[in-house]
């Protein structure tokens, strides 16, 4: 189907327009358009998935049901919010990027020990956050993970794990998202990590 509404986000964290999403039409929606606002700015990532509108702001993620048609107004806007938790200082997680695997976004949280690879099943009427824990030494960042079908039909998700200081030590870790392939991920393991040496991933 053509394309008939964008949702642009702001990156401002104070002001006015913290936390703006623009919705402004396409194609015969063309010349219509409204504004909403997320409770935290600061917004980064965002994605379309199952007639879904998902955001990426300072705290969790926040999702809305597209309006194809720019029916809406500001008011009638219903903005969900997900919490990815806290870190040990008490500040919120956030992600910074969303990757899509079918009906599901694939996200990381959190840094060092506290890092977790995330997914929302956008397909769900009332979406959940579901989580598994990354082993990450302080020093080491994660990458956005990357997310692909096997040969041999396992869904994964590839993540590089970089170090600053000693790049030698990078390594890439590879999550099997549906070890037994119900579509849900509620069994995901880490399968694998790779001694990669540096790279520019």
């Amino acid at each position: 189907a053509p394309a008939r509404v964008a949702y642009a986000t702001w990156i401002a964290r104070e002001g006015a327009d913290k936390g703006r999403v623009d919705v402004v039409g396409l194609g015969k929606n063309l010349g219509k358009s409204y504004s909403f606002h997320c409770p935290s700015g600061a917004l980064h990532g965002a994605a379309m998935n199952s007639g879904k509108a998902f955001f990426a702001p300072a705290d969790g993620v926040c999702w809305v049901a597209a309006d194809r048609e720019l029916g809406g107004t500001p008011e009638s806007v219903a903005i969900q919010h997900l919490s990815l938790g806290s870190d040990a200082d008490g500040k919120p997680l956030r992600t910074g990027a969303f990757t899509t695997q079918g009906h599901h976004l694939v996200f990381t949280a959190g840094k060092g020990p506290g890092t977790k690879l995330c997914w929302i099943d956008a397909s769900a009427s009332m979406p959940e956050f579901n989580s598994l824990s990354i082993d990450v030494p302080e020093g080491e960042a994660i990458s956005k993970p990357q997310t692909m079908k096997s040969r041999y039909g396992d869904t994964l998700a590839v993540m590089f794990g970089q170090r600053k200081e000693t790049p030698e030590d990078d390594r890439m870790l590879v999550v099997n998202l549906d070890p037994n392939r119900d579509g849900r991920f509620n069994d995901a393991r880490l399968s694998h990590t790779i001694d990669v040496g540096p790279n520019q991933m």
